[in-house]
């Protein structure tokens, strides 16, 4: 069994990688018997790893080649994961083979003190060759600006990691444990803000020290939507303008989040403004009204189910508002179900929208978490009193995204199913005929254009061989 690619069958490499991927490993981390080695940190881990192997002689395990450019110390290794294999052994227990790199040995080897002014040389110049760059790399002044700040660049001064890992140091603060744990797109998010906010106001004085505005990107995981159509992001935009506008109320300078979203091999951007309280106010207590209705009943349902109910519904709402045809009852029940692929494109992008309603919901705890958890003066000018006590307990309820979204789904049967949407035509005041019917395959026949020679049609089944969507039906 080998640990690299080679291991992974071809046709499976061009299709993208699953919604939420990291951020569902990292909550297997908390989770595990590794949950106190584990934390999310600030910035590049590469930092954080580098300093740690250079002090305690540690192995970085990595995809990450940049992590030779750090200084490690003089015992300090990195593994790349495509040179681990697993090997044969005589105990029970499985061995790994590696190879190990230990950028001090390299240098050493290679007539110089440390191995980052080769780096420095090759970023400045990769089309040189390699015996010229080391040539280069002996002439480097310690003293030279460019390769001063390249220094800074690649070491910067983060700490003990240790000091992150909140086990490692008993009595860190609530508002500690919780920024280890974040998500990595709202950590990068969240730890901008907080930094503003330090910037914003003097340490001892409540007035703000500058006015203006702040725009902070926030980018969005990416999802399996139809790239045709505008992205399944948006349907959920007022759950996450709600966290934005915690984050960003009580502020001098007025918050702006520009959100990142790939869109096949591109990437739009969408500018939301945060809330005034007043409106803040009114968009938690739609959500908290969504969630509340659905949050023990029907009783037929899982908890799991419930909570892609509310999601669905969130998503019904926003079709209706924005005079958008509704999804099929039959599409609704396999994503009640946990079924979230299927083999049309309006399904897809139907199940995109509820995955990303679902993760804001998720966004939306996490923000509100770390405002609730900042500092006395910082929440009292937040509008975080205007979430009631029954939304943030709803919030933190959310369940983990490896059940949020199965593996396998999970059948209803056809009365619960009649009950469910039944309680989902009255919540949205609409009746079942509101919802399209199936198309029959006699119609979807009609709608197909007159086809040519065989030749032409065996050409065009050629020309989507690599698309991984190609199978896909058109609606």
């Amino acid at each position: 069994m080998s640990l690299t690619q080679k291991s992974v069958p071809g046709q499976l490499k061009s299709l993208p990688a699953a919604p939420f991927l990291v951020p569902a490993v990292m909550e297997a981390l908390f989770s595990s018997v590794l949950k106190d080695l584990v934390a999310v940190v600030p910035g590049e881990a590469d930092w954080y790893c580098a300093n740690y192997a250079r002090t305690n002689s540690g192995m970085i395990l990595t995809s990450d080649s940049d992590l030779l450019a750090h200084e490690l110390g003089s015992l300090g290794s990195v593994v790349f994961f495509r040179d681990m294999n697993f090997c044969d052994s005589t105990s029970d227990e499985p061995s790994l083979k590696v190879m190990e790199f230990t950028p001090s040995t390299i240098a050493a080897r290679l007539g110089l003190k440390d191995i980052t002014s080769l780096a420095f040389v090759i970023k400045q110049n990769n089309k040189r060759n390699f015996a010229d760059s080391l040539l280069v790399s002996k002439q480097v002044s310690g003293q030279a600006e460019e390769y001063r700040l390249f220094l800074r660049e690649n070491h910067f001064e983060c700490g003990n990691i240790s000091e992150l890992i909140n086990v490692k140091t008993p009595g860190k603060s609530p508002l500690h444990e919780a920024l280890v744990k974040l998500d990595p797109r709202v950590s990068e998010y969240l730890h901008r803000a907080l930094a503003e906010s330090r910037k914003m106001f003097a340490s001892h004085d409540r007035e703000p020290i500058s006015t203006g505005v702040v725009e902070i990107e926030m980018y969005l995981p990416f999802l399996n939507d139809d790239p045709t159509r505008a992205s399944a992001w948006r349907c959920a935009t007022g759950i996450r303008r709600i966290g934005y506008s915690l984050v960003g109320s009580g502020r001098a300078k007025a918050l702006t989040t520009l959100e990142c979203d790939r869109r096949g091999s591109k990437m739009t951007f969408n500018t939301v403004e945060t809330l005034d309280n007043s409106t803040c106010s009114s968009s938690s207590q739609a959500l908290e009204q969504v969630l509340t209705f659905w949050a023990d009943r029907p009783e037929e349902l899982s908890d799991m189910q419930r909570w892609r109910m509310c999601a669905i519904s969130l998503v019904c709402t926003f079709l209706i508002e924005e005079n958008q045809p509704l999804p099929l009852l039959d599409d609704i029940r396999k994503v009640v179900s946990g079924r979230f692929f299927g083999t049309s494109w309006a399904f897809l992008h139907f199940s995109a929208q509820v995955q990303a309603s679902l993760y804001s919901i998720r966004m939306l705890h996490q923000m509100s978490n770390v405002v609730r958890l900042s500092s006395a003066d910082i929440l009292e000018r937040t509008a975080f009193n205007v979430l009631s006590g029954n939304l943030v307990h709803r919030l933190s309820q959310i369940p983990p995204l490896r059940n949020l979204f199965p593996p396998q789904p999970t059948e209803m049967c056809e009365s619960t199913w009649n009950t469910v949407a039944e309680r989902l035509t009255n919540q949205l005041g609409v009746s079942r005929d509101s919802f399209p019917k199936p198309q029959s395959k006699r119609q979807k026949r009609k709608k197909k254009p007159v086809q040519g020679p065989k030749s032409i049609k065996r050409a065009e089944r050629t020309s989507y061989t690599n698309n991984p969507y190609g199978v896909l039906a058109e609606s």
